[in-house]
């Protein structure tokens, strides 16, 4: 069977790796433990007792406000007893401020009681038009307007198409206003 030049890559790499072994054990390795490289199992001596190992002991006074500022745990539990807080006062981050949400509700409202009856359909027939419908089993469907495949939810021009029928398209403007463009026609109509 003749070598491939896959099985000379992975000799190569499995080379690689033995080299890396045996510099890290030659110059990086832990030193041996006694008696492991001859072999024979050999007694360890014990280390005399000055020499035993202690733990660190953290100064006076940090043991006596009770807390330790090595561990953020530490110092977290340490600032939350310094800083106390009211959980009423704190607002939810991902709850929006209520002046901002009614910004929010009062701009439809605004530009709905403003415009016109119609005014939206009759703006958005003259800058989109409708040229095909493609209608779903399921009750959903697509429309295809200014060249691009829109399916039921999608928006374009700020209004939102809810429903599709034979030769038509349901939208509704930003304001709630809800109306009807058919293929090829200019106006459009009220939706029924």
């Amino acid at each position: 069977m003749p070598i491939e030049k896959k099985h000379k890559i992975y000799a190569g790499l499995v080379g690689a790796a033995l080299l890396a072994w045996g510099v890290d054990a030659a110059f990086f390795g832990l030193p041996a433990a006694p008696g492991a490289a001859g072999g024979t199992a050999t007694a360890a001596p014990v280390p005399a007792p000055e020499a035993a190992v202690t733990m660190p002991v953290p100064p006076p006074d940090v043991c006596a406000k009770g807390r330790d500022d090595r561990w953020l745990s530490g110092r977290l539990r340490a600032w939350a007893a310094e800083n106390p807080t009211d959980p009423a006062g704190v607002r939810d981050v991902f709850t929006p401020s209520a002046a901002w949400a009614e910004g929010l509700r009062a701009k439809p409202a605004a530009a709905a009681a403003t415009a016109a009856p119609g005014a939206a359909a009759a703006e958005f027939s003259r800058a989109h038009r409708l040229t095909a419908v493609v209608l779903a089993a399921n009750g959903g469907g697509s429309a295809v307007m200014d060249g691009r495949l829109l399916r039921v939810g999608q928006s374009v021009g700020g209004c939102r198409l809810v429903a599709v029928r034979g030769g038509s398209a349901d939208l509704i403007a930003p304001g709630g206003e809800r109306f009807r463009v058919f293929i090829g026609t200019e106006e459009p109509a009220a939706a029924r």
